[in-house]
C-alpha cells in the first residue's frame, strides 16, 4: 500500500483557509504541546504571501505520522488554535531517489528532524498559525477579568484591543465606538503603533479597585503579545537599561520597577512572559501591590488555557561545553564530530582550558581573539543569520556567553538564549598578525538545542 510523503505536501496543496462545518472531515488538530517551544517561526515569501515553519516534539510527530496512515487519500483539514484549513487531499508517497525509495526510508529520516512548513498565507492567517502552534491567546483573552482579581477590584474597561488571535479581532471603548472616524482614527494609531514596535497584539485595560473617584482606584495595563521572543527582548532591553530600576521577584519570567517620574503615573511595573510584555501603571495614591496583583494575575491568563500545558521557554542555567578535538567541525579531517546537545539555555560556559589549537600554516603560533556564535538563516526562509561576539584576552580559556556579555553583530538582535529546535555555529577565533586581515577559526563546533 503507498503511504503518504508529508503533511507540508497537503499543506501546498490547502492554499485556501476558513472555518467550516464539515464535520464528515477528519481533523489534524496540532496542539501546542505537539510542537517543540521556540521552534515556530515566520516569514515573508514576497509582498503579500508568508510561510510558518515548525518543528514536531517526538510525541507529536508521531501523532501527525498515525494521521497520515489513518487518513491517507481521504480529505482532510489541519488546524491550530483559530486557524484552520479547508478539506484538502493528502497526497500519496512517491518515491525520490538516490536520497529516498521507500516510505520507512523517508519515515525514519523524517522522524529525525520532525519539521514542517505552510506556504503561501497571507500574514493575518500567518499569524494565526504561528500563535495557535504556540499556544498563544489574543491580549483580549489574557487581560483578566475582575473576576480573576478577587475582592475589592469593581471595574474592567477596554479602551482597545486589536489582536487576530481574539473573536473580535478588534475592540475599542464604548465612546469611540458610537463614532465610526473616532473609531477608524484610534484603531488606525494603534495599528501603526504595532508596527512600530513589531508585535502582533496590543491592547490598553483600565481596573478600577473600591470605591472609584476622582485620581482614586485606578489602574492602568499595557498588553501587548511579540511574535518571537528575540523582538520581545529588543524591547525589554529598552527598560531593562534604565537606570534606577529594580526588581520584583516572583512575578512573571522577570519584572521591573521603572524609576518615579514626574507625571500622575508615578508606580510603573513592567513584566515579560513567554511573548507578553505587560507595563502596568498607578499614581502614587494608589497602592503599588494591586499593580502586583494585577500582574500576577495578568500571568496566570497568559500561561492558562492554551498555554497550560506548554513547557517554560524560560532558558535553564548555563551548561558547560568542553573544548576538544571530538566537537571539532574541521575541513581537514574525515571524522564527523560529535555535537553538543543542550537543554534550552541563557548562555553557556564554553571552557577551552588545556586544549591545545590544531595549527596550520596560516594560524600557526597566533592568540585567541574572540569568541563567536554564529545561527545561520536561509534565503529560502527570508531570515538573516544571528550572529554575536565576546572579545576575549589570549590568557583567558573559560568564555561565559550569555547576553550581558555577547555583543550583536550588526543586523543582529540582542541575544535572547538558546531556545529548543535552534542549531548555533561556535568559533573560536585567532587574531591575524596583520590588522587587515581578519580572525582565524581556530576552532569550531555545533550545538543543538534540544526540544524535549
Amino acid at each position: 500500500m503507498q503511504k503518504i510523503l508529508a503533511l507540508t505536501l497537503f499543506l501546498l496543496l490547502a492554499h485556501q483557509y476558513c472555518l467550516t462545518d464539515d464535520s464528515t472531515v477528519a481533523t489534524r488538530r496540532i496542539l501546542p504541546e505537539d510542537v517543540a517551544p521556540g521552534s515556530v517561526r515566520m516569514w515573508r515569501m514576497d509582498a503579500n504571501k508568508f510561510a510558518v515553519h515548525w518543528t514536531y516534539t517526538e510525541a507529536g510527530a508521531k501523532k501527525m505520522v498515525a494521521f497520515q496512515d489513518a487518513n491517507e487519500g481521504k480529505k482532510v483539514r489541519m488546524a491550530a488554535g483559530r486557524f484552520e484549513t479547508v478539506p484538502g487531499l493528502i497526497m500519496e508517497f512517491r518515491p525520490m531517489p538516490p536520497h529516498v525509495t521507500n516510505y520507512a526510508q523517508w519515515k525514519e529520516g523524517w522522524l529525525q528532524h520532525r519539521t514542517d512548513k505552510y506556504y503561501g498565507l497571507d500574514e493575518t492567517n500567518a499569524k494565526l498559525l504561528a500563535a495557535g502552534l504556540k499556544g498563544e491567546r489574543g491580549v483580549m483573552s489574557v487581560a483578566p477579568d475582575v473576576s480573576d482579581l478577587g475582592a475589592g477590584w469593581s471595574e474592567k474597561r477596554v479602551v482597545y484591543a486589536v489582536d487576530p488571535v481574539d473573536q473580535p479581532a478588534e475592540t475599542v471603548n464604548d465612546s469611540a465606538s458610537q463614532d465610526p472616524e473616532n473609531r477608524d482614527r484610534l484603531l488606525a494609531q494603534v495599528k501603526a503603533e504595532m508596527v512600530r514596535v513589531g508585535v502582533d497584539g496590543m491592547g490598553y485595560f483600565g481596573y478600577g479597585f473600591g470605591n472609584m473617584v476622582v485620581g482614586k482606584g485606578r489602574y492602568d495595563l499595557y498588553l501587548s503579545r511579540f511574535p518571537d521572543v528575540n523582538s520581545l527582548e529588543k524591547e525589554w532591553s529598552k527598560y531593562a537599561q534604565q537606570a534606577g530600576t529594580h526588581t520584583e521577584p516572583g512575578v512573571g519570567e522577570a519584572a521591573i520597577w521603572l524609576p518615579r517620574s514626574a507625571s500622575d503615573h508615578d508606580y510603573r511595573l513592567v513584566v515579560r512572559k513567554v511573548s507578553y510584555l505587560l507595563r502596568l501603571e498607578c499614581t502614587s495614591k494608589q497602592e503599588e501591590e494591586k499593580l502586583v496583583q494585577l500582574a500576577k494575575a495578568t500571568v496566570d491568563k497568559a500561561i492558562g488555557a492554551g498555554g497550560a500545558t506548554r513547557r517554560s521557554t524560560t532558558p535553564t542555567p548555563k551548561p558547560l561545553l568542553k573544548v576538544d578535538d571530538g566537537h571539532y567541525v574541521s575541513d581537514y579531517n574525515n571524522v564527523h564530530p560529535k555535537r553538543y546537545e543542550i537543554a534550552p539555555a541563557s548562555g553557556i560556559l564554553l571552557d577551552a582550558t588545556g586544549y591545545s589549537f590544531k595549527p596550520t600554516l596560516a594560524t600557526q603560533g597566533l592568540p585567541v581573539d574572540s569568541v563567536e556564535i554564529i545561527q545561520y538563516g536561509t534565503a529560502k526562509e527570508g531570515a538573516a543569520e544571528r550572529r554575536y561576539r565576546l572579545p576575549v584576552t589570549p590568557s583567558e580559556t573559560r568564555h561565559d556567553l550569555t547576553s550581558t556579555t555577547l555583543q550583536p553583530y550588526p543586523g543582529s538582535p540582542p541575544f535572547a538564549g538558546f531556545h529548543g529546535g535552534e542549531r548555533w555555529f561556535v568559533f573560536i577565533m585567532l587574531a591575524a598578525t596583520n590588522q587587515s586581515v581578519k580572525p582565524f577559526a581556530g576552532w569550531s563546533g555545533v550545538i543543538e538545542v534540544k526540544t524535549d
